[in-house]
């Protein structure tokens, strides 16, 4: 064939395929705006869908009767008691449409809410919300899976569980337990009985009146202004209570515990911090592994000990026990020497000790100092009171005895102490 022809068939063939790429991305073109309007529009219904909802309904019941809320959608359930003999409910979420049932039964003793996930739990969130008015004496069952529980001026019993949320309780009274996985917990102005816990939240109380435990795995605890008995523990936090009376015992496996301006008769207990009281009226016992204990004013008989502190009573009005494995004790005996038990054991592994007694006071004393040979300094023994020393040893590791009695003997005091002064004085 001729060169010439040959490259016009190629030129031709050339301009075909351009002319095909040409229409093949043309098309593609089209297919892609055609798909984004698609989607475009795709997304607007699923908005629409989505855009928040509201029930509102109104329901006759008798007071002293009860309402039950079982939210398996989780959300938050917020209850306030008015003076109407009626439940009302407004309930708002942003569910897309057929994705949660609502279900209300009314009961011969009251009414039951529940509401439940459809298909896929992980798709979206709902932002649901319960509120809802009842009348002001009603028993109350609550359950959500995942929101905060806000109950005011309700008389009745309560029992509220939620899996990821806090509980605000203000102005209640009745038999409450309440629970909580992930969240505080608030009480103010309740009156009652009742258990109620958390297993990552803090817990604060002004104002409590009645029988009540509280518990806390991750959280400090806050008592003000209460009158209660009953026990308040936690494993991670401090305990701080003022203004406070009862019977109660506080506990903290990782913190400190103080007291102010309260009454408080029980144990105090913490495995990892210091203890402060401004006073102890009705004694007690008080004990840490970790830290110091500093007490202004106790009465009665107080038990006192530490693995890793010092020991420092200002006022005291009745007797003691009191322990360290490593640091001082300090204890300043005051009030009518005459009355009651005023016994004091005081003992150290590593420290001085120094008690100070009302002038009169009739005492048993009993007094031993032992010094190790790695002792730096010449300990020594003074007393305000007549006693009888006693050097057992050498120059090196030796221990000195101090005895002797004022009036009747009637009260013990027993002094024991390594490598520390010891001083019996009047206060």
């Amino acid at each position: 064939m001729h060169p010439f022809i040959i490259c016009d068939v190629f030129r031709e063939k050339h301009v075909l395929d351009n002319h095909k790429k040409l229409f093949l991305l043309d098309k593609t073109f089209h297919i892609m705006k055609l798909m984004n309007s698609f989607f475009l529009v795709f997304t607007f219904l699923i908005c629409s869908l989505a855009q928040a909802q509201e029930i509102k309904k109104e329901f006759k019941v008798n007071a002293g009767g009860q309402l039950d809320v079982d939210s398996d959608a989780g959300g938050s359930i917020s209850i306030t008691g008015w003076e109407k003999s009626s439940i009302s409910v407004e309930i708002s979420h942003d569910y897309n449409v057929n994705e949660i049932d609502f279900n209300f039964k009314e009961t011969a003793n009251g009414l039951v809410i529940t509401s439940r996930r459809n298909g896929n739990r992980n798709y979206h969130n709902g932002n649901l919300k319960f509120v809802i008015k009842v009348p002001s004496k009603l028993d109350l069952e609550l359950k959500t899976s995942g929101g905060t529980l806000n109950i005011s001026k309700v008389a009745g019993d309560l029992d509220g569980r939620t899996s990821g949320g806090s509980i605000n309780l203000n102005e209640l009274s009745g038999d409450i337990n309440c629970k909580t996985s992930g969240g505080n917990i608030s009480l103010k102005s309740v009156d009652g009985e009742g258990d109620l816990s958390t297993s990552g939240g803090n817990i604060n109380i002004f104002g409590l009146k009645g029988e009540f435990d509280f518990s806390t795995s991750g959280g400090n605890i806050s008592i003000s202004d209460a009158e209660f008995n009953g026990d308040a523990r936690t494993s991670g936090g401090n305990i701080k209570v003022t203004g406070t009376k009862g019977k109660m015992d506080l506990a903290t496996s990782g913190g400190n515990i103080s007291m102010s301006k309260s009454e408080i008769e029980g144990d105090v207990r913490t495995s990892g911090g210091n203890i402060s009281i401004s006073s102890a009226p009705n004694g007690g016992s008080f004990v840490t592994s970790g830290g110091n204990i500093s007490i202004s004013k106790a009465g009665k008989f107080i038990v006192v000990k530490t693995s890793g502190g010092n020991i420092s009573v200002k006022e005291l009005d009745g007797g003691v026990e009191a322990k360290t494995s490593g640091g001082n004790i300090n204890i300043i005996m005051t009030g009518d020497p005459k009355v009651g038990d005023r016994n004091a054991e005081l003992a150290s592994s590593g420290g001085s000790i120094t008690l100070l007694v009302p002038e009169g006071m009739d005492m048993d004393i009993d007094i031993e100092l032992e010094i190790t040979r790695r002792a730096n300094k010449n300990y020594k023994i003074i007393s305000d009171f007549p006693i009888t020393k006693n050097n057992d040893g050498g120059t090196g590791e030796r221990t000195i005895t101090g005895v002797g009695k004022t009036g009747s003997g009637k009260n013990k005091i027993k002094l024991r102490t390594v490598n520390g002064d010891i001083y019996l004085k009047k206060a």
